[in-house]
């Protein structure tokens, strides 16, 4: 299990990494895991670990916390602060490119009705109180 993270602004991986975070404790850990893409990077406040994925030109795409890796609050916080950056959680419209929850949920919808209609209607009638979701 995990949350995704994603800052609304361009943060350079070169420059979360050049070391200006040890100030408030926060610093690369070396992870010796093979598994991890080469796009990954590990930062750490000693406690707690939060993955960060670069895109193809050197530019963070996204924050990753996977359990059990403690909470990454500390080391979001950090990064908000030394980048003046908001980050948003993938529960967050912001996070889909979305500015209300209203709006995201406009989409999703309209992605319902358009996969319904691939498959004739069957899988989504709005009549359906009972459903649980």
């Amino acid at each position: 299990m995990s949350i995704s993270f994603r800052p609304l602004a361009a943060i350079c991986m070169a420059d979360l990494f050049d070391g200006r975070l040890q100030d408030v404790g926060v610093h690369e850990h070396h992870s010796k895991s093979e598994d991890a893409p080469a796009n990954a990077r590990c930062l750490t406040d000693g406690e707690n670990f939060l993955w960060v994925y670069g895109d193809e030109i050197g530019l963070v795409s996204s924050f990753c916390r996977f359990f059990p890796n403690g909470s990454p609050h500390r080391i979001l916080v950090a990064i908000c602060d030394e980048f003046g950056v908001d980050i948003v959680s993938e529960f967050e419209p912001k996070f889909w490119g979305y500015e209300t929850t209203e709006e995201w949920d406009a989409a999703e919808a309209e992605g319902c009705k358009a996969a319904c209609g691939a498959h004739n209607g069957s899988a989504c009638d709005d009549d359906d109180e009972d459903v649980p979701f």
